[in-house]
């Protein structure tokens, strides 16, 4: 059942009439609910424009009410991240950021000591968040100190300093800056105010398989080089490059160098093909740093069998008991497809979840969400 609730967030009451109810994520993607329900049905007119739907899982924001035919209406909401949209900040800057702290400050009086193998779990609460994103009036932000973190990657600090410049902003803002910035992938349980966050290198591998003749009902796979190269000159902040850099080494990649005193990267893995692009990233600050994510730009682009695929997949998981069936967005997954000749591993980036009919879900299936996809083209 979902339940409405309206623009003042008062309880209405509950909605069973509805069809095709479709939860959509897809990674840094704000999550997606929608579904038809009846014109004629008494309880239509209550579903107002930036009232609430809560289902069991998550709670969202009503954002389109369209009529799709002379019977139905179309609902479509949003996951409820309207505390973090509640004020303006004038200027956000943080000079000295890292990859697992980018919420610690350096500068005091917000200092604080945290341990090498201290992890965002750790040391994160919301009111300390406030004040290192050196936000104007953090009591102008009450709600979002109920808000809790709760941190997936199980990974230590990683010492990579970067750079966020944003002009008039609020807290969303930074957020969506934070994702693009340090290469980490956020969720949002809007019921529950938490934020959960994961990383792309510690994606979970539960031995979760996708199979022909078992779960797997369609497949598509898809396969191009728009984005292909094998040089890459990159440019950071204030026109720093990579011209004073020393040699790059990336364990199985010995094809992967830096010619000394030479503004580019160089990667003949795959091809001989000499293929040049150019890569800015404004919020790298420090040379090595630079050409670390470089590399990893570069290795992405030059590869030539990276195929994504799009899926109708059967979930199972909850008829049969096995969890060996159950998957989540950012889940790698075993993808076994001999009519089209495909065995291969890779994460869900992209998720059309059906509630009521599990049967209809749908799957895109890449190495890479194309979230990064556009930050790495400068999309």
């Amino acid at each position: 059942m979902l339940t409405l609730y309206d623009i003042n967030h008062n309880k209405i009451e509950g909605l069973t009439n509805y069809k095709e109810l479709k939860v959509t994520q897809e990674i840094n993607i704000d999550e997606l609910l929608s579904f038809s329900y009846p014109i004629i049905d008494s309880k239509s007119s209550k579903i107002s424009l930036e009232g609430y739907i809560q289902t069991s899982e998550n709670e969202y924001v009503i954002k389109e009410k369209n009529i799709i035919n002379d019977d139905w209406y179309q609902i479509i909401c949003k996951v409820n991240l309207e505390d973090f949209k509640t004020n303006m900040e004038d200027m956000y800057y943080h000079p000295i950021l890292s990859y697992k702290n980018w919420y610690k400050d350096s500068l005091p009086p917000y200092t604080h000591a945290y341990s090498a193998s201290s992890t965002i779990s750790d040391v994160f609460n919301y009111q300390e968040l406030l004040h290192f994103m050196h936000v104007s009036n953090p009591d102008s932000y009450p709600d979002v100190t109920e808000w809790t973190l709760v941190d997936h990657t199980g990974e230590e600090f990683d010492i990579i300093f970067r750079e966020i410049t944003l002009g008039v902003c609020t807290l969303y803002d930074i957020l969506l800056a934070v994702q693009t910035t340090f290469f980490v992938e956020m969720t949002f349980d809007s019921l529950n105010n938490v934020i959960h966050l994961w990383s792309p290198n510690a994606a979970p591998d539960k031995g979760v398989y996708f199979a022909e003749q078992l779960n797997l009902r369609e497949i598509s796979v898809q396969n191009n080089s728009y984005d292909f190269c094998t040089m890459l000159i990159p440019k950071g902040a204030n026109g720093l490059n990579i011209t004073g850099a020393g040699s790059i080494s990336i364990p199985g990649r010995p094809m992967l160098r830096h010619p000394a005193g030479q503004n580019y990267l160089l990667d003949t893995t795959n091809s001989n093909k000499i293929i040049l692009d150019f890569w800015e990233n404004t919020n790298c600050t420090l040379v090595s740093d630079l050409m670390n994510d470089a590399a990893q730009v570069l290795i992405s682009r030059s590869k030539l069998t990276a195929p994504s695929y799009k899926i109708s997949i059967a979930d199972l998981s909850k008829q049969s008991g096995y969890s060996i069936l159950s998957y989540e967005l950012g889940d790698i997954v075993t993808l076994l497809a001999s009519s089209k000749g495909v065995n291969d591993k890779q994460r869900i980036v992209k998720l059309e979840k059906y509630p009521d009919e599990p049967e209809l879900n749908q799957c895109e299936i890449a190495s890479v969400p194309q979230s990064l996809v556009n930050m790495i083209a400068g999309r």
